[in-house]
């Protein structure tokens, strides 16, 4: 239940995580100067964000969101973002004020308010090629491989109405009476291993096996909120824009 959502942070930083606050209404210009500041200031940002495990819920600080995050939150952080995009990211869920990823049985259901709004401001921002050329190298660093892993999860995992039922019957069910550890809960061993294969056939293509693994069960959620087809659309402008001959490839 772990949010992935840089798809949020530098797709906003850019496709994970946010809930709680007010309306003040969204501005494009508020989002460019918050990306830019995370842009400019990453190196610095990762040399004092707090990657411990134990911060992260997460052993692999370099793989997946929770890592990309925790450096981003120092300038585009949920509240921030929800600020400037004037909805609340989550519906319902276990985050509050920050992300909470120590609930093995619980994930974020997220506002597509909050995601057409985002879809807007970024469709506006990304439209400048100044802004495009600036975060280019940041993006090919950090998201590239990322997202495309994304889409290529998307092809298999979305609307998977098979996967969905069992994830959501383990849900309903009490954990083992071990202690399940949400670095590795029911739920996510499920989503796991209903995915091996995706994730070590693009590991053979030299894709992270950790995000293979991790993003199917992203749209899998998605897909059982009803939010898929926002996120594939915010997913798509951000190939579309940096990453064009991957998506023109598919």
């Amino acid at each position: 239940m772990k949010l992935k959502t840089l798809l949020i942070t530098t797709l906003a930083t850019a496709l994970g995580i946010f809930a709680c606050t007010t309306k003040p209404g969204y501005s494009s210009e508020r989002l460019s100067e918050k990306i830019n500041l995370t842009v400019a200031g990453w190196q610095n940002m990762r040399s004092t964000a707090d990657l411990n495990p134990e911060s992260i819920n997460s052993w692999i600080p370099e793989s997946g969101i929770r890592g990309r995050y925790q450096i981003a939150k120092q300038v585009l952080s949920k509240s921030v973002l929800e600020s400037i995009i004037g909805e609340k990211a989550f519906l319902s869920g276990p985050h509050g004020e920050d992300m909470d990823y120590n609930s093995a049985r619980k994930f974020g259901r997220y506002n597509p308010k909050f995601l057409t709004n985002l879809h807007k401001s970024l469709s506006s921002l990304f439209s400048s090629k100044i802004f495009v050329d600036n975060a280019q190298a940041l993006y090919d660093s950090e998201l590239k491989q990322y997202l495309r892993t994304y889409y290529l999860a998307y092809e298999v995992a979305a609307n998977d109405q098979e996967v969905m039922d069992g994830y959501m019957s383990i849900l309903a069910t009490e954990p083992k009476k071990y202690s399940e550890s949400v670095f590795l809960s029911e739920p996510s061993l499920f989503l796991q291993e209903s995915f091996r294969d995706f994730a070590e056939s693009i590991e053979q293509e030299g894709y992270d096996v950790y995000e293979g693994f991790v993003c199917p069960g992203f749209w899998v959620r998605r897909s059982i909120d009803g939010t898929a087809d926002e996120f594939f659309e915010l997913l798509t402008l951000a190939l579309r824009t940096f990453d064009p001959e991957f998506l023109s490839s598919k």
